[in-house]
C-alpha cells in the first residue's frame, strides 16, 4: 500500500469532523497583528473587517487543544513550509518501519 503523506491545507477540517480520518493534524497558526496585516494586504479587507471575521473563527487557543502539533507562523511562507515538512518527515519517520 501507499506509505506517503497527504495534505490537506483546510482551514475547515476540524468544522467538517474530517480530522477523524485523519493521523495527525498540524494547526498553522501567526500572531493576530500578522493575521490582520496579511488579511489586508492579501484580501483587501479593512482592519475592522479582519478583526470581526476572525472574532467570528475558532479561536487559536481550540485550535492548539485539537491539533497534534502547533507551528507557528509568524516568519515569511518559505519557513513555514520548511517547519512543516521537517514536522511532517518526522511524523513519517516514526511511522515507518525500517526496510532491509
Amino acid at each position: 500500500g501507499y506509505t506517503g503523506a497527504l495534505v490537506f491545507d483546510a482551514a475547515l477540517l476540524l468544522d467538517w469532523g474530517f480530522e477523524r480520518e485523519c493521523d495527525a493534524v498540524l494547526a498553522v497558526l501567526a500572531p493576530r497583528a500578522q493575521q490582520i496585516a496579511r488579511l489586508t494586504s492579501t484580501r483587501g479587507w479593512t482592519a475592522d473587517e479582519a478583526e470581526r471575521r476572525l472574532a467570528a473563527a475558532r479561536s487559536d487557543d481550540r485550535f492548539r487543544a485539537l491539533a497534534d502539533h502547533v507551528l507557528m507562523n509568524d516568519g515569511s511562507e518559505e519557513l513555514a513550509v520548511d517547519s512543516a515538512t521537517r514536522w511532517l518527515a518526522a511524523q513519517l519517520a516514526a511511522r515507518t518501519p525500517e526496510r532491509a
